[in-house]
């Protein structure tokens, strides 16, 4: 019996459809239940071939060399092919300066990156489901996200230069529906200790602010979050079409002009990926706003201001630029 809402799995449907007959497709499995059990929707319903990629990430000793050993057994029993990478994710987190949970996605993101290129596959598949779907919308929505950050994941992201696509059919899934499905299908799986650690933002929100406001409310809010994420990422796209149609390649140099008439949420949109393709990082709202405030600079007024990594937006003559 299938657990999963009907329209729920026509959009899993629809995402297995994108990949082109005899593609070789990357799947992240890391040994929990969702993973395993997309690992198994995989091998069911894509007729593809499929290589299941593990990344130890050296945070929990023997427990993670033995999540890797079931991974690998799990692939061998699935006639999959297997790559397995060990990553001290703790230290790239303090060389980096991040959270451990931003130096573990970066860390898995160039493990697919490398993986997919030496091989030439074009596909990672990721088990996020819907509860995923609706921390992440409370997450930015608390960091001051955007429209784009409030839109949530999507089930198909191009990774940034040019790597694999990132293909998330189930996140039309509740966790609840993944468990009944594998409690059905008789799916082993391992459970991670550190997703009850409330050192883990997604944890707090998980298990403490989540439940807390469903009792303040008296009413689910998960499914709320998610159809927010579903309005949004729609309008999201409204909103990127009217900012490549308004200034469709971004240079060097941006023309006053051009920018100075738009909506703001458009203008804001064309600064933040003028920024991006020149090379600055890091830029915030605030950075956003006091490039913006440049467009209707008066006589008197500065015409410079300070980006990060020593980098500063100017204008003259009627031109943006940076230095």
């Amino acid at each position: 019996m299938n657990p999963f809402d009907p329209v729920a799995w026509q959009r899993f449907e629809s995402v297995l459809a994108k990949v082109p007959p005899g593609e070789t497709c990357a799947v992240a499995v890391s040994g929990g239940v969702d993973s395993v059990v997309l690992l198994d929707l995989l091998r069911r319903f894509l007729d593809r071939p499929l290589l299941v990629l593990h990344l130890n990430h050296q945070l929990r000793g023997d427990a993670a060399v033995a999540d890797a050993e079931f991974v690998r057994e799990l692939a061998v029993a699935q006639d999959c092919g297997f790559e397995c990478r060990s990553v001290d994710v703790a230290a790239l987190a303090e060389d980096g300066r991040c959270s451990i949970e931003s130096a573990g996605r970066n860390a898995r993101r160039e493990f697919y990156a490398t993986v997919c290129e030496d091989r030439g596959i074009g596909h990672v598949w990721l088990g996020h489901h819907a509860d995923d779907q609706a921390e992440t919308l409370l997450w930015n929505l608390l960091r001051g996200s955007g429209v784009e950050g409030l839109s949530g994941m999507s089930d198909c992201t191009p990774m940034p230069d040019g790597g694999p696509l990132l293909m998330r059919p189930m996140l039309g899934f509740w966790r609840s529906e993944i468990l009944t499905y594998a409690e059905e299908r008789g799916l082993k799986f391992r459970e991670d200790p550190s997703n009850a650690d409330s050192t883990f933002m997604r944890n707090r929100l998980r298990h403490v602010l989540i439940p807390q406001m469903e009792e303040l409310l008296g009413r689910p809010v998960k499914q709320n979050l998610v159809q927010a994420a579903e309005i949004l990422s729609a309008e999201n796209e409204v909103l990127r079409s009217a900012a490549d149609a308004a200034v469709p390649e971004v240079e060097a140099e941006l023309q006053v002009e051009a920018l100075v008439h738009l909506p703001t949420a458009i203008q804001r949109r064309i600064l933040r990926r003028w920024l991006e393709q020149c090379g600055i990082a890091g830029c915030g709202f605030r950075h956003i706003e006091a490039v913006r405030s440049l467009l209707e600079v008066r006589a008197g007024e500065s015409a410079k201001v300070n980006l990060p990594g020593d980098h500063y937006a100017r204008r003259r003559s009627g031109v943006l630029f940076l230095e």
